[in-house]
């Protein structure tokens, strides 16, 4: 997915200040409901769109050499073509201070459509978006359960609130939450390739195994590799919580008072035992995000360095699809060395990052239809395969009949948006954000240095930090 390099600190005095306020659909519901939703000639107005690193303009894709258009060549065609009585204007903002940025647009009434990362649920509960429960209501003809992958529509709350009383969001593009391993390290030191849908335990067997000095090439190999320093998350933590069943507790995020936390028991103390045994395998550069620029690459040893991480988790193949588009869809050694599995979560399945289009509360009523449409357009067919096709962007749809045969990862990363779900741990939970993947990285750093940390401890103070984070939220919302 694009990278989303959140703050931690501002993220969580934004989620925490915003939930005080208390919920979306009381400021967001003032607007005037939409009866009927006119024909796409009849419809008029003016809508405004602010969109994060969109490759708008057209450029040379350094990835795959190929030459683009830019999105607002092809968004001025057809959707022009389709709706010529709306009136539209279109920024490009990078990822950097989007989230604020995009705050400030959208409160504002700046602008009228935005795409966002996790944090539009923050901006829900801010008040500054519009509910569109009444439009999809209007709209009989769009039937988003058809459309969109059913894990991500009926579970995201990147799109509804943490109640599902409310949708303010329609998905655009989704992170590739699946497994990537070298068969070649693999058979360099026997190791078993790993099945369709692995388990913690056969990702660490498998990492044990391919870590070492390889005997083909002579160089220090590592088992595994993935995300650790994200602000936000530590996606592998996540997939674990679900493999052992850790659901945080009982509650929604969106009346973090009332939470019932359940963080001190032994299916939490299970998925921090498998990160533990991750590190291990990991190498040295592993906390830095660095010393994966070789992964999915296949270079003759006489040219340079061979890759030596055997496993990456919750990756992509973009990079491998990138060069296989750049070298005219012959070349597929690569695609053939490096094979994708599901990710370890419970059958394969979990939770996926979403980013979705949202709203504007401040969306003048005479161009409500005008934004209704090209928040549809944004986040349509159309639009999803046109992004895919030409930068590569991991869809949010429920077809996956225009994905290409040999492009095994997306449609695992597919099928998993299919059936993803989610509990308190997830990035969209203040709480989640601001205390226990601090947890989670320190826990990592302590293993990696040689240390044993105890992990009861740690369990009960994180217990104890969030009966008393939400005893505050309570307290806050009276």
């Amino acid at each position: 997915m694009k990278k989303k390099v959140l703050a931690l600190l501002l993220a969580a005095m934004m989620s925490l200040s915003l939930v005080a306020c208390g919920g979306g659909g009381n400021s967001s519901s003032s607007a005037a409901p939409v009866s009927t939703i006119q024909s796409d000639s009849e419809i008029s107005g003016e809508v405004s769109i602010q969109l994060i690193e969109y490759s708008t303009e057209p450029q040379l894709l350094t990835a795959t050499q190929r030459e683009i258009e830019g999105y607002r060549a092809f968004f001025e065609r057809e959707f022009g073509a389709k709706y010529p009585n709306v009136k539209w204007t279109m920024e490009e903002i990078p990822w950097d201070n989007s989230q604020q940025k995009g705050q400030v647009s959208l409160s504002t009434g700046e602008v009228d459509l935005a795409n966002t990362g996790a944090y539009a649920s923050q901006y829900w509960y801010g008040g500054i978006l519009r509910q569109i429960d009444d439009l999809l209501a209007a709209d009989t003809s769009f039937k988003p359960e058809e459309l969109y992958a059913e894990g991500l529509w009926n579970n995201s709350f990147s799109i509804q609130s943490y109640e599902k009383d409310a949708r303010f969001g329609l998905p655009v593009v989704m992170g590739t939450m699946y497994t990537v391993y070298d068969s070649q390290i693999f058979e360099d030191f026997g190791a078993k390739p790993l099945p369709e849908k692995p388990t913690p335990e056969d990702i660490i067997e498998a990492a044990k195994t391919c870590t070492g000095i390889n005997p083909r090439t002579g160089q220090q190999n590592y088992g595994l590799h993935f995300l650790a320093n994200r602000s936000t998350d530590v996606f592998a933590f996540v997939a674990l919580t679900y493999y052992t069943g850790a659901t945080g507790g009982e509650g929604s995020i969106g009346k973090p008072g009332e939470i019932k936390w359940d963080l001190n028991n032994d299916k939490m103390k299970k998925a921090f035992e498998y990160i533990g045994e991750y590190v291990k395998y990991t190498n040295p550069g592993f906390l830095q995000n660095t010393g994966t620029e070789n992964f999915g690459k296949v270079i003759d040893l006489e040219e340079g360095v061979e890759n030596n991480i055997a496993i990456v988790l919750d990756s992509a193949n973009s990079g491998m699809w990138a060069r296989y588009l750049r070298d005219g869809q012959t070349d597929t050694s690569e695609l053939d060395r490096f094979k994708c599995v599901y990710n370890v979560g419970p059958n394969g399945i979990g939770w996926v990052a979403v980013d979705p289009i949202v709203m504007s509360a401040k969306v003048k009523d005479e161009n409500i239809q005008a934004a209704w449409a090209a928040m549809k357009f944004l986040t349509g067919e159309e639009t999803q395969v046109y992004q895919y096709q030409t930068v590569m962007n991991a869809p949010t749809l429920k077809d996956t009949s225009f994905i290409e045969e040999n492009n095994d990862g997306m449609k695992i990363a597919m099928d998993i948006a299919n059936n993803c779900q989610y509990t308190l741990i997830d990035e969209a939970n203040p709480f989640f954000v601001s205390d226990i993947v601090p947890q989670v990285q320190s826990y990592m750093s302590a293993v990696i240095e040689g240390q044993n940390p105890d992990i009861d401890s740690i369990l009960a103070d994180l217990q104890s930090k969030a009966e008393s984070w939400s005893a505050t939220q309570a307290q806050a919302s009276k």
